[in-house]
């Protein structure tokens, strides 16, 4: 009788922690969709409602110059809001959403933020893509983008491993939409990435998409998934 007891026990301990997983998904896939409805929203809003490609423009506005335009657009969605400038996405990630990226064969749209140091790195959040530094302007500076990897959900950038060279991607702000074309998908040593890409002097025609690279069992490789873009 005891053993039937500790065995219903350890059954019901099972079936929470599958409940809560499920559950976790669901938040997942809730983010993830309000994310993308956020991302979908701003593009629109930027276009007027054209769908056809805004064009990057000679020179690139400064990040408050883009910050202010973002300001003015009221379209939020359910659960997001702005205050004090400050716009806060339902995970609380802070910091302004700067452009968006889309990667269409990966089935990506997301907003990127950027922010102080202390804004764009709030939380670690999972949830969100950030510009690697405060300093980085579309159009003006390299574009590097950061983002997790969580193989249990499908957010951020966990789609990247199945980037391949001649992909293309665009990324969409307020003064114009640039495209890449996918030049390299390689692994990196972070300190090496950091050193060479986050932090080093790379052209503005590129853009890189950095995320943790995974072992075949899903497990963290200790180093970077970087795919690398280069202006059209």
């Amino acid at each position: 009788m005891l053993l039937f007891g500790v065995c219903l026990a350890a059954f019901f301990m099972q079936f929470k922690q599958y409940l809560q997983a499920e559950e976790e998904i669901d938040e997942a896939r809730s983010r993830i969709s309000l994310e993308e409805s956020l991302a979908l929203e701003y593009l629109d809003s930027m276009k007027g409602g054209d769908e056809s490609v805004v064009q990057a423009p000679d020179t690139a506005p400064s990040a408050s110059e883009d910050q202010a335009s973002l300001g003015d657009w009221k379209n939020w969605s359910d659960g997001w809001y702005n205050e004090n400038g400050v716009i806060y996405t339902p995970d609380y990630a802070k910091g302004f959403l700067d452009c968006v990226l889309e990667y269409p064969k990966l089935g990506i749209v997301r907003g990127i933020y950027n922010g102080t140091q202390q804004e764009i790195n709030h939380d670690l959040d999972i949830w969100m893509l950030t510009a690697a530094r405060p300093d980085i302007v579309l159009g003006g500076t390299a574009y590097v983008i950061l983002g997790h990897n969580h193989p249990a959900y499908n957010v951020s950038l966990n789609r990247l491993q199945d980037a391949q060279p001649g992909d293309r991607f665009t990324l969409t702000a307020w003064h114009g939409s640039y495209q890449y074309k996918v030049a390299s998908v390689t692994i990196w040593d972070r300190n090496l990435a950091v050193e060479q890409i986050i932090n080093g002097k790379r052209p503005y025609t590129e853009a890189y998409l950095i995320s943790c690279a995974r072992n075949a069992d899903g497990s963290n490789a200790g180093t970077y998934l970087v795919v690398q873009g280069i202006l059209e």
